[in-house]
C-alpha cells in the first residue's frame, strides 16, 4: 500500500469523500441492482453505512468493493462514517449532535487536514 491507502492511524481529509459523491454512488448502484449487475445486500449494507454512519464490523470487503467501483478508489469504511460525521456537522454546526449520532462516548478525535 502507498500514500492515502496505508494504515497511519490517523485520518487526512482528503480520504474522506464528499457525502454528495456516496449519495450518488447510492443512487447509481441502486440502477445497477435493478438492472441484476449488483447485490441487493451489498447495496443495503452499503446505504445502512452511508445514511447512518454506523459501524459495519465485517463489511470491509464489501466497502472496498463498492467504493472502487462507484467511486474509483478504495475507501475505509470509517472514512465513510467521517464522510457522514462531516456532513451532519455542516448541517447542524453541532459536534455533540455528532458525537451521539456517531455513539461516541468521548469526544471526537479531530481529523488531519
Amino acid at each position: 500500500m502507498s500514500g492515502a491507502e496505508s494504515w497511519t492511524g490517523r485520518f487526512k481529509l482528503v480520504d474522506v469523500p464528499p457525502y454528495e459523491a456516496l449519495l450518488d454512488a447510492v443512487k447509481r448502484a441502486y440502477g445497477d441492482v435493478n438492472r441484476g449487475k449488483y447485490r441487493l445486500k451489498d447495496l443495503a449494507l452499503m446505504s445502512i453505512l452511508v445514511f447512518t454512519g454506523c459501524r459495519l464490523g465485517e463489511a470491509h470487503n464489501i466497502v472496498y468493493k463498492f467504493t472502487k467501483r462507484y467511486l474509483k478508489r478504495k475507501i475505509r469504511r470509517h472514512a465513510i462514517r467521517y464522510s457522514y460525521a462531516i456532513a451532519v456537522l455542516k448541517a447542524t454546526k453541532n459536534i455533540e449532535v455528532v458525537r451521539r449520532l456517531l455513539g461516541r462516548g468521548e469526544a471526537l478525535r479531530p481529523i488531519v487536514v
